[in-house]
C-alpha cells in the first residue's frame, strides 16, 4: 500500500490532467452556453473513478455520477456563479474562451480535491 504522500501525488496528477482537459473543452465551447457540460461531466466522472482507484474506493460510474451530483449540490453557489460567468462573458470571443476555460478548470480542480479530502477522511 502506498503512503498518503504517494497517493496525494498521484491524485495531484489525475486532478490537474482532468482540469487541463476541462479547460480545453470549455474553451472550445465557450460561445454556446452550457454546451460544455456534456463534455465536462464525463471528464469529471473519469477523474473521480481514477481517484477512487488510487484510494482503494470501489466506484462504479453511477456512484461517481452520484458523488459528483452531491458535490455540485453542496456547492450550488459556486455552480450558479460559474454558470452566470459563462452566460455573461462566454459569448465574447477570446475573453469568453479564457473565462470559460478558467472556470471549468477551477471547478474540476475543486471537485477533485473535495473527493480526495472525502476519501482521506474515510480511510481506515
Amino acid at each position: 500500500m502506498s503512503t498518503k504522500e504517494e497517493r496525494r501525488e498521484k491524485a495531484h496528477w489525475v486532478i490537474h490532467s482532468a482540469s487541463a482537459a476541462s479547460a480545453a473543452a470549455a474553451s472550445g465551447l465557450a460561445q454556446i452556453p452550457m454546451s460544455d457540460n456534456a463534455v465536462l461531466v464525463p471528464i469529471q466522472v473519469a477523474m473521480l473513478l481514477k481517484l477512487g482507484n488510487i484510494y482503494g474506493v470501489s466506484m462504479l460510474e453511477a456512484g461517481a455520477r452520484s458523488f459528483l451530483s452531491e458535490l455540485i449540490a453542496s456547492n450550488l453557489g459556486k455552480f450558479v456563479a460559474r454558470t452566470a460567468v459563462q452566460w455573461l462573458g462566454g459569448w465574447i470571443p477570446f475573453a469568453g474562451n479564457a473565462i470559460n476555460a478558467s472556470t471549468a478548470a477551477a471547478f474540476t480542480e475543486a471537485i477533485g480535491w473535495a473527493a480526495v479530502d472525502d476519501f482521506e477522511l474515510n480511510e481506515k
